[in-house]
């Protein structure tokens, strides 16, 4: 399932869409690392999904071959 990582800088804002969750987790790393403190992941319906709940989805991508 595709995700939405999203972050804003004052008044600038910077959003991708990644196909994975783990691709997720580390865009959300690469974007926390750069210096923006609130990094949001959404799945595509627009659930706001917490930080553990994407790494969950993660590890249990390992199982499927992705």
């Amino acid at each position: 399932m595709p995700y939405h990582v999203y972050t804003r800088s004052g008044p600038s804002a910077f959003g991708v869409i990644v196909e994975t969750a783990r691709d997720a987790v580390t865009k959300a790393a690469q974007f926390a690392e750069e210096g923006h403190p609130e990094v949001l992941i959404k799945d595509l319906l627009g659930h706001i999904l917490s930080h553990a709940e994407v790494a969950a989805l993660a590890e249990g991508e390992d199982g499927q071959g992705t």
